[in-house]
């Protein structure tokens, strides 16, 4: 039996870093400085080691996704599949998947005294895949697993010692060893995590490509100061976010902000805390202003910039939730930030005062979960169940009195359904309705009317549950 593991939205872009001080460098086909003899013929299989890929590129034919496609046996317990093989794989719109080859070569360019090893000929296991926009992270194992290993959301952006672990370039197919990282973790798109130096505080470093070498670059050199989270926007600037230093050294800036890249690719500042206090009716009391900044493509801070379309998002600490913010130009809308209460969910609109300053108006109706669309439509699920979507710069019914001032609805507005969860996985919306003998899974779907964007649901997948049934037989 096959079964898919997992797989990940591939979206093609190209970048390319500048590197700075405190580098390791790696080039195709190299580890620790040396290399290892090629396979000799087609035909020949390949063992597990740190040089098994090198001199051999991947020829991922424009795939939509890619991922694990297992293959299970062994054991009769269900509990303990074991994995007998795993294969990457390309996935086309349909579902259908086709196994990738590796092209081997002994020169620099490719076609020339190249050719195919498939994936039967490598002995090792690919036990873990994950996959960003510029890079496709992938470990080799001689080891077995369970199925039930993969059930864990952070095991494939684990990366171990004991695994033979590689990097591929998206741009070019091209193949890097990263034994001599030992254990990381990946963060992002060209960010990784070391706990190398303790294990309260990682230490970040860069993945940046530039003339065919990788190198990797410590992001803090001063190990005094701990880093709290680092990004990168979609113009090659890492932020590495810490409480003692705001300076830029090329493209990697110190920020003692909080920094989120929005999905326009810019980098957005924000205080610490998205909460603006009570919103009360506007006859007595001022409303409050929060103020966005944001990084221009070359990484320094803008005076002023026109805002735009765009989500910017927030993983929740609090609770397995995401928040974020939707910009709309004039108008600010802040959705389950930090998984706090009610005054954490309002909107605002722009001022003519300070540059990008927002000025509250009111709350926005309590949503119990809430998934971003796009910047102007949101899907929500109440307390009760019902999940409903809403178009925020739609025409806004607003109750104003003195303890509150809140948003009622929106002049476009819609029941989907009634579930019992709302669902996020690969960027698409899921309603799981539970029944007595099975699940009802619908798949939720953009689409418009009278010319204004709305969601529809459309039965995805059923799950039918056995009932057990005990005949009883009387004793006499």
């Amino acid at each position: 039996m096959k079964k898919v593991i997992c797989s990940f939205l591939i979206l093609c872009l190209l970048f390319s870093a500048a590197a700075c001080t405190r580098t390791i460098t790696f080039r195709p086909g190299q580890v620790g400085g040396g290399g290892t003899e090629l396979p000799s013929y087609e035909g020949e299989n390949i063992s597990l080691s740190a040089q098994m890929f090198d001199n051999a590129r991947v020829d991922l034919g424009g795939a939509e996704s890619i991922g694990l496609v297992a293959e299970e046996g062994g054991s009769s317990e269900p509990v303990s599949e074991t994995i007998e093989k795993t294969y990457i794989v390309r996935f086309d719109e349909d579902g259908s998947f086709e196994k990738i080859t590796f092209v081997y070569t002994t020169t620099e360019e490719y076609g020339d005294g190249s050719y195919e090893v498939t994936q039967e000929q490598i002995e090792p296991n690919p036990v873990k895949l994950y996959a960003t926009k510029s890079f496709i992270f992938v470990a080799y194992s001689d080891s077995t697993l369970y199925s039930s290993y993969f059930e864990d959301p952070d095991y494939n952006r684990n990366f171990y010692s004991w695994e033979e672990n590689f990097l591929i370039d998206r741009a070019t197919g091209k193949l890097y060893s990263l034994a001599e990282l030992g254990i990381f973790y990946v963060h992002g798109d060209g960010i990784i995590s070391k706990t190398d130096r303790d294990l309260i505080r990682p230490d970040y470093y860069s993945l940046t490509l530039e003339g065919g070498a990788l190198t990797v670059t410590d992001l803090m050199p001063n190990k005094n100061i701990d880093v709290d989270d680092v990004c990168k926007d979609n113009f090659g600037n890492f932020y590495v976010q810490n409480e003692s230093i705001a300076q830029k050294e090329g493209n990697i800036v110190y920020v003692t902000d909080r920094v989120r890249i929005g999905d326009d690719g810019y980098a957005y500042v924000f205080r610490n805390e998205l909460y603006v206090g009570d919103i009360r009716d506007s006859a007595y009391y001022e409303p409050e202003c929060y103020t966005v900044k944001r990084y221009g493509s070359d990484g320094v801070l803008e005076e002023q910039w026109l805002p735009g379309e765009t989500v910017i998002r927030f993983p929740d600490r609090y609770s397995s939730e995401e928040g974020y913010v939707s910009l709309l130009g004039n108008e600010m809308y802040v959705i389950n930030a930090d998984g706090r209460g009610a005054d954490y969910i309002w909107y605002g609109t722009l001022t003519e005062g300070e540059a990008n300053t927002y000025a509250a108006e009111a709350y926005l109706p309590n949503m119990y979960k809430a998934y971003p669309v796009s910047p102007r439509l949101v899907v929500v699920q109440k307390s009760d169940g019902e999940i409903w979507y809403y178009d925020l710069p739609s025409q806004k019914t607003v109750s104003s009195s003195y303890f509150d001032v809140s948003v009622k609805s929106f002049e476009n507005q819609g029941l989907i359904m009634t579930g019992n969860s709302l669902v996020c996985e690969g960027g698409d919306l899921y309603v799981y309705v539970e029944e007595a003998k099975g699940t009802l899974i619908y798949k939720l779907t953009e689409t418009s009317v009278n010319g204004l964007p709305a969601m529809t649901a459309s039965l995805q997948q059923t799950i039918e549950y056995e009932a057990v049934v005990l005949v009883l037989q009387p004793l006499n």
